[in-house]
């Protein structure tokens, strides 16, 4: 949006609200606002007219377009328990939001994250976005990793399975005939906060790890 279009919509506000403003308010209210896309300033000047009662100050105006910490932390909550499924216990999640990287690690990190028993979901939950909300009161972390570790990287970096063979005897014995394969044993980080690449939504991983091959 543009600055003449973004004015002209804030003044139509300042004109329903009948409060005063000057250009430096103005301008104070478009350098925090501008980044947002045309869609979401037309969208909450919109429901500022329909819903609001009083002229909104600019931290209103975002918690409208982003949504309140309660909206964020519920919606942080429901992505992190979604990893669960979609990526395992085994796999190591990547999340957009580093925030919830940094909650969960609050709660002692995936493996104890996806361990949670069913019962003891609502105190996970509230454990969990008081943790979330207090990151998002703050810069995040800047030791916070961009991505958890599941088990099977868990396992087999320590043991140097970055990127190996199986043995050839015991290769042979089981798949007789067939190529030895390289697999990466430390699988690609899933990203969660978008959807990912279909392959990956059906990727096979195999971990090396007490001297035998599994998949």
């Amino acid at each position: 949006m543009t600055k003449q279009t973004f004015c002209k919509k804030l003044f139509i506000l300042v004109e329903m609200f009948d409060v005063p403003m000057s250009g430096e308010k103005a301008e104070i209210y478009w350098e925090r606002l501008k980044d947002y896309d045309d869609q979401q300033l037309e969208e909450t000047f919109g429901r500022i007219l329909d819903t609001c009662k009083f002229f909104p100050k600019i931290a209103e105006i975002k918690e409208l377009i982003e949504g309140s910490p309660a909206d964020k932390s519920l919606q942080a909550w429901q992505l992190a328990l979604n990893a669960i499924s979609k990526v395992g216990i085994y796999n190591s999640p990547q999340f957009e939001d580093k925030r919830i990287t940094a909650a969960i690690l609050d709660l002692d990190g995936w493996e104890k994250f996806c361990n949670t028993l069913t019962k003891d979901l609502p105190w996970k939950e509230k454990e969990f976005r008081e943790r979330y909300n207090y990151h998002l009161k703050r810069p995040i972390p800047a030791d916070t990793p961009d991505k958890l570790v599941g088990l099977i990287e868990a396992n087999n970096r320590p043991l140097g399975y970055n990127d190996h063979r199986p043995d050839r005897d015991w290769w042979e014995k089981n798949y007789p005939g067939q190529p030895i394969p390289k697999v990466n044993c430390i699988p690609e980080p899933l990203q969660i906060g978008s959807e990912p690449p279909p392959y990956r939504q059906y990727q096979v991983t195999a971990s090396f790890a007490d001297g035998q091959w599994k998949k």
